[in-house]
């Protein structure tokens, strides 16, 4: 998932089960439950994203086996928080990795963009123009 734009939304940005995703250069505006919600194994390399005025941007809820994150040089703006509910296993609240994403899972070269830009990238540049 790249360059996407994730904005006044409840949850599933995405919710991953099982295997490895690879998510980098979005944006992340006004998630009111939770963003990148990793479960039942899932492991997500979260890089050089956006990410502002979002609750619980990643975790691991709503399952009862936990997913995991690597995440690499993400920009976190204002407004961030985090909520533990009854069945959240666990957030990214400290900004600690919870493993570490295998490299031959990446069948592909990339240069992420500046986590910093991403935001007024994807703003010009993602979703439907009228």
């Amino acid at each position: 998932f790249h360059h996407n734009r994730y904005e006044n939304v409840v949850s599933r940005t995405p919710l991953l089960r099982f295997g490895f995703v690879h998510i980098f250069n979005n944006y992340y505006g006004r998630i009111t439950g939770s963003g990148i919600n990793s479960r039942m194994g899932a492991v997500a390399l979260i890089e050089s994203n956006f990410l502002e005025n979002a609750a619980n941007p990643v975790t691991s809820r709503f399952t009862d086996v936990a997913g995991f994150w690597e995440l690499r040089n993400n920009h976190l703006g204002p407004g961030i928080t985090w909520t533990v509910e009854d069945d959240t296993l666990a957030n990214a609240d400290t900004w600690q990795n919870t493993a570490t994403f295998p490299a031959n899972e990446l069948g592909y070269s990339y240069t992420p963009d500046a986590a910093g830009c991403v935001k007024q990238i994807v703003v010009a540049l993602a979703g439907a123009k009228l």
